[in-house]
């Protein structure tokens, strides 16, 4: 899938679980200029795993800041879903 499809789900996340209408880029802090309190970031990993049908693992969650990284942890995760049989 590719960076500006993924971008677009975060975005329907965003707009139908979080009722941010504000249109996301991808440099934008999840706390400093989206303003996600604690139960926000709950239900935005909830609803990317079920929009994206993916796992994020314990402890992804330390490097994603922005938008960017979780396009890129979005990607990683379906990269390795459709990835390496021996896993």
């Amino acid at each position: 899938m590719n960076q500006n499809k993924i971008l677009q789900g975060i975005q329907h996340v965003f707009d139908q679980y979080l009722e941010i209408d504000t249109p996301i880029e991808p440099a934008m802090d999840l706390l400093a200029d989206l303003q996600l309190d604690s139960m926000e970031l709950t239900t935005l990993v909830v609803e990317l795993e079920n929009h994206f049908l993916v796992m994020f693992e314990q402890g992804n969650e330390e490097n994603v800041h922005t938008i960017k990284d979780l396009v890129h942890l979005i990607d990683n995760c379906l990269t390795k879903q459709q990835g390496d049989p021996d896993e």
